[in-house]
């Protein structure tokens, strides 16, 4: 049997590989490059993309150069704006990749696109990981969790072969956004995503949200995804009676309890042979992605169950304009376009300067401080 006929397997790799990284988390409190990355690494080994792991090794690395080098050491930015511009840069060498060697993403297919955003967005993640936990330690964690992924699904997937996840024969794909405008649409979500955030305090779904409801283009996608993220938040209510966890722990509960109800309401939904979820079930891993996502958005601080809401449709409205921008006048315009938008983050860039001033007041009073316990004349460098 092909496996890459079945999206059950790569949707168990998915649920499996967030639970895996709370395991791995929760027992050696390390972190391997964001909850979903060592889902995103099996499934290369299991399809057998090598390439694509060699391009991510790769770009991770100079992105990590990047974060060293600029991020780190000249720009004294909160962690949260750290993560954002490191996912933006990896995204950003991501597709100069894509362009200079095209067959290195598939951008078609159902399970390209969710991978497609996976290649743009997990170099970031693991630099991100790797700048602020070390290398060694970031490394474990991954290889842990992309071992234990790999080891219980592939033997729990010869049990699931019988179980296809319902019929899609009256819902032929058809993949929405251009495969050439793919890594704009994941940059320009990004973007979108950053300047919601940082200037409105509004989350989008963990960027991919947004890129799913304008790539499946419906109202009902939405409103679906959001029933089912919604469902997801009040089990997350009922669970953290009894529980307490982390904002970590509580973000991947979220995100693996999320793809799970979102795969049981697709199976079902199409299995009664409701065309939207049929249509929805050729999309082996973002609905899974987008829903949990949601759900682990809802419960951030700061967040809330409107206010997600509220970001994933500005951010799917925003990316929608921005694609049909593009498509329309061109790719030069659709890059100003772009820039325009990424204005939307001055707000919160002016927000930073208040605690820059003060983080720079309070290291010079510890410098005076050092001075004195010294007895140096003057501070020390």
């Amino acid at each position: 049997m092909d496996l890459l006929q079945d999206p059950s397997l790569f949707r168990l790799l998915l649920v499996l590989s967030v639970g895996a990284a709370f395991a791995v988390y929760t027992r050696l409190h390390l972190v391997g490059g964001g909850s979903v990355t060592g889902g995103y690494l099996a499934i290369l080994v299991v399809t057998g993309e090598w390439s694509t792991i060699l391009g991510t090794a790769l770009v991770t690395g100079l992105t990590l150069l990047v974060m060293r080098a600029v991020i780190l050491r000249v720009l004294g930015l909160p962690r949260s704006w750290q993560f954002t511009i490191a996912v933006l840069v990896g995204a950003a060498l991501t597709g100069i990749l894509a362009v200079v060697v095209p067959p290195y993403i598939s951008l078609g297919e159902p399970l390209g696109i969710a991978m497609t955003f996976g290649a743009f967005v997990v170099p970031g993640l693991v630099a991100y990981d790797v700048s602020h936990q070390g290398f060694p330690q970031t490394m474990l964690a991954l290889a842990c969790v992309t071992g234990i992924t790999l080891a219980v699904c592939v033997p729990a997937f010869l049990l699931l072969q019988g179980l296809p996840p319902g019929s899609t024969d009256d819902a032929p794909f058809v993949q929405r956004i251009p495969p050439d405008l793919m890594p704009y649409a994941v940059v320009a979500v990004i973007v979108i995503g950053g300047a919601l955030r940082f200037t409105l305090g509004l989350r989008s779904g963990g960027f991919i949200g947004a890129l799913f409801i304008v790539e499946f283009f419906s109202v009902e996608a939405f409103l679906a995804v959001g029933a089912a993220a919604l469902t997801t938040q009040l089990l997350m209510w009922f669970i953290e009676r009894r529980v307490v966890m982390t904002g970590r722990q509580r973000g991947m509960i979220a995100l693996m309890l999320g793809a799970l109800v979102a795969w049981a309401g697709l199976y079902w939904a199409a299995a009664l042979g409701w065309l939207p979820a049929q249509e929805a079930n050729l999309y082996v891993l973002s609905p899974l992605l987008a829903t949990g996502l949601m759900a682990a958005d809802m419960g951030r601080k700061g967040s809330d169950v409107i206010k997600t809401f509220v970001g994933t449709g500005l951010a799917a409205l925003g990316l929608a304009i921005l694609l049909w921008v593009t498509d329309t006048y061109g790719i030069v315009v659709g890059i100003l376009a772009l820039l325009i938008a990424a204005l939307g983050s001055i707000p919160g860039i002016l927000a930073l300067r208040e605690p820059w001033r003060q983080a720079e007041r309070s290291g010079k009073a510890r410098l005076v401080e050092l001075g004195r316990d010294t007895g140096a004349s003057t501070p020390p460098a």
